[in-house]
């Protein structure tokens, strides 16, 4: 599947899409392939039993969130400056 929208603090073109609201997260939609495919459309569906997906989800929930670190590690490569944007 390809997502439909990539949404964070970067606009990168094609289906990103920048918003401030999303400065600790990344919103990654996606739409089903199989368009108006009633018979593809049931298929996807049946995938998991309507109960099934609340179970899903609660798991989902139970994930814990990874720690980024906000420093480059000791094996990062540094950034030359620029000027072209001082001052932004």
């Amino acid at each position: 599947m390809t997502p439909h929208q990539v949404i964070s603090l970067l606009d990168l073109g094609g289906p990103t899409l920048a918003m401030g609201d999303h400065d600790d997260h990344i919103h990654v939609g996606f739409r089903p392939l199989f368009g108006e495919n009633k018979k593809l459309g049931k298929q996807a569906m049946a995938v998991l039993k309507p109960g099934q997906w609340n179970d899903l989800i609660d798991r989902l929930g139970q994930i814990e969130n990874p720690v980024v670190p906000t420093k480059p590690s000791k094996f990062a490569i540094p950034v030359r400056g620029s000027s072209a944007h001082l001052g932004e």
